[in-house]
């Protein structure tokens, strides 16, 4: 109905994201946590756009034992986001988003796989403005499309959570998971180990400890190039 529908860009920053972060949280109601969903328990009512949501939701999230703290349950987006520089650099989820579908997968606005979405704001630094430069950035061979070689999902939104299979869920706070942080965690307890940044690629570098060890030692080369 006319009149009825709320653009969420209209509203102020943080009251336009809660209007995905409703769903894209975990926690239960306030203040009794009766429902696993946004509702305030005391007055009998559902989330309304546009209120905080923190006066029906409070995060209950599912984490890795990180020093990040990086999501480890689905339904964390909103959680990760509020972590990252998009957050501070008052980015929208619809910026990369469109909830009424994309030319994409995930409903993005622009591809990710041949670097189109990141690029459209980060191509304007010279530090990312052609192949070459961004080549120096990841130091590694320039092929998203191809081999997906400096693609800036794959080490930007790890896999941590898991929905439907285990690891199944992009990262959404955005920072590199280095491998010496799964080293030192295989370290503590082999049984609860974040997936890293160049686990999506290297896989044999998060099977066991020599594998884990390998990993580290080769970012951390990387690092003095």
């Amino acid at each position: 109905t006319k009149g009825k529908i709320i653009h969420p860009r209209k509203l102020p920053y943080e009251r336009s994201l809660e209007v995905c972060g409703q769903c894209h949280s975990r926690g239960v109601s306030v203040p009794n946590g009766t429902f696993d969903y946004p509702w305030n328990d005391k007055n009998n009512k559902p989330y309304k756009i546009g209120e905080p949501l923190s006066n029906y939701y409070q995060f209950k999230p599912g984490l890795w034992g990180d020093p990040e703290a990086h999501s480890k349950s689905h339904h964390q987006q909103w959680l990760d986001f509020q972590k990252s520089g998009h957050f501070y650099a008052r980015v929208l989820c619809f910026d990369c988003h469109n909830p009424h579908g994309g030319p994409s997968r995930s409903q993005l606005t622009k591809a990710d796989h041949n670097n189109n979405l990141c690029l459209s704001c980060h191509g304007k630094s010279e530090k990312f403005a052609n192949p070459w430069a961004i080549r120096m950035h990841t130091k590694h061979n320039y092929a998203p499309e191809t081999r997906g070689t400096s693609r800036c999902s794959s080490c930007h939104m790890v896999k941590t959570a898991s929905s439907a299979e285990a690891g199944d869920i992009h990262s959404h706070d955005f920072r590199i998971i280095r491998p010496r942080v799964s080293l030192e965690m295989f370290e503590k307890d082999p049984k609860a180990v974040i997936p890293n940044s160049c686990n999506g690629c290297h896989t044999e570098w998060g099977k066991d400890k020599t594998g884990y060890e390998a990993g580290a030692k080769a970012y951390d080369s990387l690092l003095l190039r």
